[in-house]
């Protein structure tokens, strides 16, 4: 759908965008700060565009990345939770995601299937036009804005190093002047034209990372074909259904964009030429989606499916009562 059908309907039908920040936008909003030097600016890999006519509400959730969202237009309030409390919530991450999900429907919380959810502690955030709120990788929320209320949003998606640090060495000379987003480096993007929107994968400069360390890791000099293979193995982990759907081919991976001159090995070197373009290739090939547009048509996602499993219990649970008021 174009935006502007989009902005036609969406005031008179149940939908919103989620999307990646298409190339244009991005000069309309600023680069923040704390994005512009240091690890953060080489590992800023996803810019999302939100918008609806209000009245929506996430599942409880966390995600993978640390996660920047700052509102343009409306109100949005945050739930905010420590992740210590993601037994208690039932938050639960799909093998092939980097995100998870509670079942509890957080518009009426259960307390007979969930007795300790009254346990857990939060806090709370409201958002309006110019705000931004920081969301730490893997910290649950609960978002949510209201009908008749128009909201945009940006949200900006970045990652640590893979050892969890910060290099900060390109920070000192850093003026910290207005730049727009469009200035920025990001990994994945989406211009007019593009084939597909890459939308959910992961970092690829985390994933050149990875395969740098697995050298001191394996004690190894040359990275052959069998390693890559257990390394991807290791780094995209699938469900058998994910596997059968993708189709993911290792040995083509490796023969065609990592060792097209046939040497059989790569080395430290080879890793580090890579260009951003091949590394991006290669996740497409060994990741599937698993943000907003993840799944077949048809398909609503594993948050949907974990509130299908949630009110199978729920119905089982309101027949066991019958069954022992009738007993009674």
């Amino acid at each position: 759908m174009l935006l502007g059908d989009f902005i036609d309907v969406y005031g008179k039908e149940n939908l919103y965008v989620v999307t990646v920040l298409p190339d244009p936008m991005r000069k309309d909003l600023p680069l923040l700060p704390c994005l512009m030097c240091g690890t953060f600016k080489d590992f800023l890999h996803e810019l999302n565009f939100w918008m609806s006519s209000g009245g929506t509400r996430s599942v409880i959730h966390f995600d993978a990345d640390h996660n920047i969202h700052c509102l343009v237009a409306g109100r949005k309030d945050f739930v905010m939770i420590h992740p210590d409390f993601a037994p208690v919530l039932n938050v639960t991450k799909p093998p092939q995601f980097g995100s998870g999900y509670s079942s509890i429907d957080p518009d009426m919380v259960d307390l007979n299937l969930y007795p300790d959810a009254s346990k857990v502690e939060w806090t709370y955030s409201t958002l309006g036009p110019g705000d931004c709120i920081f969301i730490p990788s893997g910290y649950i929320h609960q978002v949510r804005s209201y009908k008749g209320n128009r909201t945009i949003s940006a949200t900006m998606l970045f990652t640590v190093s893979l050892d969890n640090t910060f290099n900060n060495s390109s920070c000192e000379n850093e003026t910290y002047e207005y730049r727009p987003l469009s200035e920025a480096k990001v990994h994945w993007t989406y211009n007019k034209g593009d084939k597909t929107i890459d939308m959910g994968y992961q970092n690829v400069e985390k994933f050149r990372q990875y395969f740098l360390s697995s050298f001191d890791s394996l004690q190894v000099d040359r990275l052959t074909e069998r390693k890559f293979s257990e390394l991807i193995e290791d780094i995209f982990t699938l469900d058998q259904e994910t596997m059968e759907l993708i189709q993911r081919d290792t040995h083509e991976i490796f023969h065609t964009f990592l060792d097209p001159d046939g040497k059989g090995f790569l080395t430290r070197d080879d890793i580090r030429a890579l260009s951003q373009e091949t590394l991006k290739t290669i996740v497409r090939h060994c990741e599937e989606p698993h943000g907003p547009v993840a799944g077949a048509p048809g398909d609503r996602g594993a948050a949907y499916k974990l509130k299908i499993q949630t009110e199978a219990k729920q119905d089982k649970y309101n027949e066991r009562r019958k069954e022992d008021r009738d007993e009674l």
